[in-house]
């Protein structure tokens, strides 16, 4: 009977011991249990057994799957890195030949492969500033800022196109930033000198040009820089020595002809600048400012065709620049083909709005083809831009006069009057305006107000003397 009964007990304790087995492998860890006969077991205890009961642990054969996604992960990220590298390979090979469009392709698909390819943001940002698609390199570098916020040339390359855009004052602050990270940074004082240079702070300018000499004075480039700033004075001495010792430092040194001759031009030797925007351009044939500049040369010879094909060769080089159209339509505007010359006008007030005088030559061609009504849209902008032009009012009262409104010409032309007492067309356009309200008195006195100039008249006043005649 002992024998069974020690069965018996013996068997509960295995029964127990397989139960508390069981529980603790589902649960994957050390769980308090209560016996049967335990009556002081809450409510919460039995949530937390459930809670425990109900959790899922990694069992060896997961693990196997977890390993799995994590080396794919891997091989993925591994396989974009290749990618980029060579998408930014493949851009740099069209960069070096020149064709910076496809290279902004394979740049954009290394970047669209990772994200954080520096060298793929920064060649794509100097691929767009070849175009002179500055606007789209300042987010490319503005990114770089976040990945390299360290590396001088990020701000040394973005200050470069704050310039090119015109944003001086944040030039000056990238430069700034990098003076401050590098002290001896000889292309952050030539730089930050060239935007105080365009904010007409001249000392300032000049101050920074002479401390990139101290630190190098083999640096080409702060002698041109210096040179412009003496030019900007005034100082054209000055200037051209400094352009001479740039070019002596470095001979093929394009920029330093180009702007010794401007500044020649500014001592008034029109041959010898006319030689170094041809050595400007024999160094860099793509040099567009000294293509512009040789044109104007040609232009005021009244050398059209090769004026025209000089600006034609500048627009070529930068597709934007409102002022070679401006003036190729010039040249053509003095050829009297009005169509050639309206559509340059309309290129130049696209790419620079605040040219007046496009929007005046624009309106001088509409009232060529009695066009009044625009014209006089083209003339408002031109004095909402210089309201001190005495050439805009006169022609505007000229267009109200064709239109019948002669209170607003006599208006207009009396504001040329203003602004040139002398401006005997203004005198002339006010008695034609007399005329035509039937008032000859007055008429006749204005007449006789032009022909006073009558020596300065290109026809010596046959046409005031014709009008007199007829009235």
């Amino acid at each position: 009977m002992k024998n069974g009964k020690l069965f018996i007990v013996v068997g509960c304790i295995i029964l127990l011991l397989s139960v508390s087995t069981v529980v603790f492998a589902q649960n994957g860890k050390q769980t308090n249990y209560t016996s049967n006969n335990d009556n002081k077991t809450s409510d919460q205890t039995n949530k937390k057994q459930n809670d425990a009961s109900n959790s899922q642990p990694i069992v060896p054969e997961r693990i196997g799957v977890y390993q799995q996604t994590y080396t794919q992960n891997v091989q993925t990220k591994t396989q974009d890195k290749t990618s980029a590298k060579q998408y930014t390979e493949t851009g740099n090979t069209y960069y070096k030949a020149g064709d910076y469009n496809q290279a902004i392709i394979h740049y954009t698909k290394a970047i669209e492969a990772d994200s954080k390819n520096v060298d793929a943001y920064s060649n794509r940002a100097n691929a767009n500033r070849q175009l002179n698609n500055n606007d789209m390199a300042i987010p490319d570098y503005n990114k770089m800022v976040q990945l390299k916020p360290k590396d001088t040339t990020v701000y040394l390359n973005r200050g470069a196109t704050y310039l090119e855009t015109n944003n001086y004052d944040k030039a000056a602050n990238d430069f700034t930033k990098v003076i401050k990270m590098n002290p001896k940074s000889v292309s952050a004082y030539d730089n930050r000198g060239n935007a105080y240079l365009k904010q007409d702070s001249i000392n300032k300018a000049i101050s920074d040009f002479n401390t990139a000499i101290k630190l190098n004075s083999q640096d080409y480039t702060a002698y041109d820089n210096r040179g412009n700033a003496y030019e900007a004075q005034g100082q054209f001495d000055a200037a051209i020595a400094d352009y001479n010792t740039a070019i002596n430092i470095k001979p093929d040194f394009a920029d330093a002809y180009d702007n010794r001759g401007v500044a020649r031009l500014g001592r008034g030797d029109t041959n010898a600048a006319l030689n170094d925007f041809d050595n400007a351009i024999t160094h860099n044939p793509r040099h567009w400012r000294a293509y512009y500049h040789r044109g104007r040369i040609y232009h005021r010879h009244h050398n059209w065709d090769w004026a025209i094909r000089d600006y034609t060769f500048c627009i070529q080089f930068y597709p934007t620049y409102g002022w070679a159209y401006f003036d190729r339509g010039n040249c053509y505007f003095e050829q009297r083909y009005y169509d050639l010359a309206y559509a340059d006008y309309l290129n130049a007030i696209k790419y620079d709005n605040q040219l007046a005088d496009a929007y005046y030559q624009s309106g001088l061609i509409l009232c060529y083809y009695d066009n009044y009504e625009d014209a006089i849209e083209y003339f408002n902008k031109a004095i909402a831009l210089n309201p001190n032009n005495a050439d805009y009012y006169n022609y505007r009262g000229f267009a109200y006069y064709k239109l019948g409104k002669y209170d607003r010409s006599i208006s207009d032309l009396q504001q040329a009057l203003e602004l040139n007492p002398y401006f005997y067309d203004a005198m002339f356009n006010i008695g034609n305006t007399y005329v035509a309200m039937n008032d000859k008195m007055n008429a006749k006195i204005w007449y006789a107000n032009a022909l006073k100039y009558q020596d300065q008249l290109p026809d010596n006043g046959a046409a005031i003397l014709k009008a007199l005649k007829n009235l």
